[in-house]
């Protein structure tokens, strides 16, 4: 499994942790129209990653955590 590594220090609204597979086709990115539709922010940023939270930290020291977060529960 590749991991997702952060080289500078960006900032996300929302990142989505353990998304595997077909579930990480399902998480939302929103489009422009859809942020318009929905009141979402244009400028939202989100990432996806098949990464633990401890293991991308781990591997991406610069990043500051986002108020929202979801991880994989099972």
């Amino acid at each position: 499994m590749e991991q997702t590594r952060i080289t500078s220090p960006e900032t996300y609204d929302i990142i989505h942790f353990e998304a595997l597979g077909r579930e990480a086709e399902h998480l939302p990115i929103a489009t422009a129209q859809e942020q318009e539709k929905n009141n979402l922010p244009k400028d939202l940023k989100s990432l996806i990653t098949p990464d633990t939270v401890q293991d991308f930290l781990a591997q991406n020291p610069v990043l500051v955590l986002p108020d929202i977060i979801t991880i994989k529960t099972h």
